[in-house]
């Protein structure tokens, strides 16, 4: 930013000399990039960081040289005579989205002459790279880098119905800019509109239908702090940067509105304007007043050095802070409006350490006391879980929670949206995972790569008894190729079965012992291929292949394998793995084919089984299923393993037959089956 040494040395009285000044001003943090002179001026151009958007005008930089050097900072004229119009009787201002714009001030100026400005004005802007325009434009643009707040100026006769809306501009609204660009606007974009028209893209630039002209005489002055992000994300929009949107979208004192209203007042009163009494302020919900509490003992934790507490005191209080003692090196801190850079004490404690000077600060690194690291029981379970899935073959991708409202149009349920999102593509809390991982799935294989399997570990957002709640939650996709082609082996698609047993494998190692799945209707998922998994009788979750006209949607055209589990429930539950001494004695395998339903669920089956208790059974599979041939159409036949063994003897063939019988009594009693060879 360019500074006018002249122009400082009105605001603070130092004399410095200037190769002085610009060194103290760098060790400040403001270094100094290039000294140009002029032929009555010397013109500093000095970096100011993206956080200090309180120095982008002379006067902060005049505050910080006033505290450098221990000298007053003068006070800047904002007074005038009124005429006893009083300006609500002219002008009617509404702010329609606060959100956007929180405050919003002005003045009125009558029969005021625009001409050529006055030769030390011109050149005062042009030094510091401003074209002057006319002597209106050039008061406002005078102000902006005197105060660093920007000033808009409107032709009062243009302002039609005598209205000014604060508001969002409507889809294909239409304005022509002052640099002659007509501008198709949208519903995202703030605007500064009159009854009919918009007269300006707030914060930006202002409009050819509502600017200073050599025939203007009354002009309607704005001073306003609009939301940051918004004015951010409409100069990115509108591919325009201004000296206002700078300024604006780093964040400007929403104390200062009437104040700068009043500075430009004061500058068109002294050429001749009249000012209507009055300024409009609207302001309706005040923006808090900020805090922080400062401690000594954190002071010298971070410097490594013991400062004075006065020293303390009479820095922060020169910097604009109102310090107030509240105990033996405690300190509560007001921060000023200007001042959006410092919100923790650590910030306080760098406006200290930068008065006292880094040069003096030692530069060992602290001592620190050796702790053992805590890592929580959660965090320790979900790097299991991490650690599971990429051994059975899983990559972990990391999305965005924000997410494209049509990606997630197929899922029930009311969508969440943001007030202010930095996109459209970007306007939604996402209410399950499965659209982020599509996503991922369709950029992989838009690469080439046909075997895809990721999972995700990340929140989603659900309205819930009208509470927005936010769930951790894991989704596992895959799709293509379970291996690459290979002369070695047949090609395999990945499925619903290869899936249903990473999830097993899963649950099973975090000590889950009670597994279900159960069949599911649901409109995702595609017919008779879906299941809900349970544990201990609660549902966590679902799993399925995905309808392909949901894999479509993001141009994958292989089938896509998706589950997705309530997270939050499985790692809150406490599992205890038990652990049985390994048998010493030979184990007896008893096998049983049979014909059953075809509609029946091997979960069924599972549970009848489990449900019988026999401690002999010490494990059980299914290794075959058969249909077609001679089996009716409606039936299948399945072929399962029993492995019996005791602990403590070996068992003898009659006692297992024994057993056996029962337990297939058992599955003929509840389940119906039909014997397919003579068992014992």
């Amino acid at each position: 930013m360019k500074i006018s040494l002249n122009w400082i040395k009105e605001l603070v009285n130092f004399t410095t000399p200037l190769e002085k000044l610009v060194e103290d001003l760098y060790m400040k943090g403001f270094p100094g990039e290039e000294v140009i002179k002029k032929e009555d001026d010397i013109i500093l151009n000095i970096e100011v960081t993206p956080n200090r958007p309180d120095c982008l005008g002379h006067m902060g930089i005049a505050r910080e040289i006033s505290a450098i050097y221990n000298v007053p900072l003068k006070k800047v004229r904002a007074t005038y005579r009124e005429i006893e119009e009083a300006i609500e009787n002219v002008i009617d201002v509404k702010i329609i989205d606060y959100d956007l714009c929180p405050r919003y001030s002005g003045i009125l100026v009558r029969d005021f002459n625009v001409t050529e400005s006055p030769v030390w004005l011109k050149k005062r802007l042009e030094y510091l790279g401003v074209r002057s325009i006319n002597l209106a434009v050039d008061l406002t643009n005078y102000v902006l880098l005197l105060t660093g707040h920007p000033i808009h100026a409107f032709d009062l006769e243009k302002i039609e119905e005598n209205k000014i809306l604060v508001r969002k501009a409507k889809n294909g609204e239409k304005i022509i800019t002052l640099d002659g660009v007509e501008r198709i606007l949208d519903n995202e974009i703030l605007v500064i509109a009159d009854g009919k028209k918009p007269l300006a893209i707030a914060g930006i630039i202002g409009g050819e239908n509502s600017g200073i002209s050599e025939n203007t005489k009354n002009i309607f002055i704005e001073s306003a702090y609009f939301n940051p992000v918004s004015i951010r994300r409409t100069s990115k929009k509108i591919n325009l940067a201004t000296e206002a949107s700078y300024r604006f979208e780093r964040g400007t004192d929403w104390e200062f509105p009437p104040v700068a209203a009043r500075i430009c007042g004061n500058l068109f009163w002294k050429f001749g304007g009249k000012i209507s009494k009055g300024v409009i302020d609207i302001y309706p919900e005040r923006i808090p007043e900020r805090k922080v509490i400062l401690r000594k003992e954190k002071l010298q934790e971070l410097t490594g050095v013991s400062i004075q507490d006065k020293f303390v005191k009479k820095t922060l209080t020169k910097l604009g802070f109102n310090v107030v003692k509240t105990g033996k090196g405690k300190w509560d801190v007001t921060i000023p409006s200007r001042r959006n850079d410092v919100t923790h004490e650590a910030d306080l404690i760098e406006e200290v350490a930068r008065y006292f000077g880094y040069e003096k600060i030692p530069s060992e690194l602290p001592a620190t006391i050796e702790s053992e690291i805590y890592i929580g029981k959660r965090r320790n379970k979900i790097k299991k879980i991490r650690e599971i899935l990429f051994k059975e073959g899983y990559d972990e991708v990391i999305n965005f929670s924000f997410i494209n409202p049509c990606n997630e149009d197929f899922l029930k349920g009311e969508p969440i949206f943001l007030k202010n999102p930095i996109s459209s593509k970007f306007s939604q809390m996402r209410r399950s995972l499965i659209a982020s991982l599509l996503e991922s799935i369709s950029l992989n294989m838009s690469r080439g790569i046909d075997e895809v399997r990721i999972f995700e570990v990340g929140n989603i957002y659900r309205r819930e008894n009208g509470k927005i709640i936010e769930k951790l939650s894991l989704g596992v996709a895959g799709s293509g190729f379970i291996h690459g082609k290979s002369w070695l082996e047949k090609e395999m698609l990945f499925d619903v079965f290869h899936l249903k047993g990473s999830i097993s494998h899963l649950l099973e190692n975090l000590g889950i012992k009670s597994i279900k799945f159960k069949e599911l209707s649901e409109n995702i998922y595609e017919q008779d291929s879906c299941l809900e998994i349970f544990i201990y009788n609660e549902k966590v979750g679902s799993l399925g292949i995905l309808n392909d006209s949901i894999a479509k949607k993001f141009q994958i055209e292989k089938k896509v394998v998706y589950s997705e589990l309530d997270l939050d429930r499985i790692l809150d539950e406490e599992h205890k793995f038990e652990f049985e001494p390994i048998s010493r004695f030979p184990s007896i395998t008893r096998d049983i084919s049979f014909i059953v339903d075809r509609k029946t669920p091997y979960s069924k089956i599972e549970e009848t089984i489990l449900s019988l208790k026999i401690k002999e059974l010490e494990k059980f599979y299914l290794w075959d299923i058969f249909s077609g041939g001679n089996v009716p159409p409606e039936k299948v036949s399945m072929t399962m393993s029993f492995v019996y063994r005791s602990i403590d003897r070996t068992l003898k063939d009659e006692e297992v037959n024994l057993l056996h019988m029962e337990l297939i009594k058992k599955l003929k009693e509840k389940i119906d089956i039909k014997l397919r060879q003579k068992s014992p």
